[in-house]
């Protein structure tokens, strides 16, 4: 699956530095088993609730999610308390 996603992103980040680490994430993400249990479910539920409005804040809140993923599949210290 994040094969598929990989590759998507790695046509569009030609020059995006932002959706390279976005792509880097992602992979780690799913090494870690954490992408089709947490990642995916929860995406599908944001959507559910804001369709058929967009919110710009909501892709904020989408990478924020996914940059506290990666942070804690690499054990890494978080900055503020999970609520």
């Amino acid at each position: 699956m994040v094969t598929a996603i990989n590759e998507v992103i790695s046509s569009m980040i030609r020059g995006s530095i932002k959706l390279r680490n976005l792509s880097e994430m992602l992979v780690e993400i799913d090494d870690q088993s954490l992408l089709s249990r947490i990642l995916i479910p929860e995406m599908v539920e944001v959507a559910k609730m804001r369709y058929p409005h967009s919110d710009p804040s909501i892709d904020d809140e989408a990478y924020s999610l996914i940059s506290l993923l990666y942070k804690l599949s690499k054990a890494k210290p978080i900055d503020k308390p999970i609520v």
